[in-house]
């Protein structure tokens, strides 16, 4: 065995020049993640799309989060044995509904009255529209 005289030094395989870049560890990850059979045409596409705009990372790692369902819910912390089997999951903000991300974001009442408020503060009104053809416009 030799040992050499030189420095040793940090190289990222995942790019010619061996430096290391968000978008080479993004596209290794997107390729362990398999979205095929659990995202249609138009989420495969807001995902893609997601990174390439002037939104600030932190919103925008914030909704990668959310898409992926990886925000401390209620819901989410029982899936993960975080609350006690006997602690309620229902939402906080209303106490109506078991507290998931698509009902904190869209079914709850108080989530409704934001988007109210935001809706009309942009002057940009849309409606929700979830399986079964249901149409909510809050």
């Amino acid at each position: 065995m030799s040992w050499s005289n030189q420095d040793d030094s940090w190289s990222w395989r995942l790019e010619e020049t061996g430096v290391f870049s968000v978008k080479s560890a993004y596209e290794l990850l997107e390729g362990l993640v398999v979205t095929d059979d659990l995202w249609g045409d138009e989420e495969k596409t807001v995902f893609e799309n997601l990174w390439k705009n002037l939104t600030p990372s932190k919103v925008l790692a914030f909704v990668w989060k959310t898409f992926l369902n990886r925000i401390p819910t209620n819901q989410n912390h029982t899936l993960r044995n975080v609350l006690p089997l006997d602690e309620s999951t229902s939402c906080v903000m209303c106490n109506t509904a078991e507290e998931s991300y698509i009902h904190l974001f869209l079914h709850c009442n108080l989530t409704c009255l934001v988007w109210s408020k935001l809706m009309w503060w942009l002057d940009c009104y849309f409606m929700f529209i979830w399986g079964g053809g249901l149409i909510k416009m809050c």
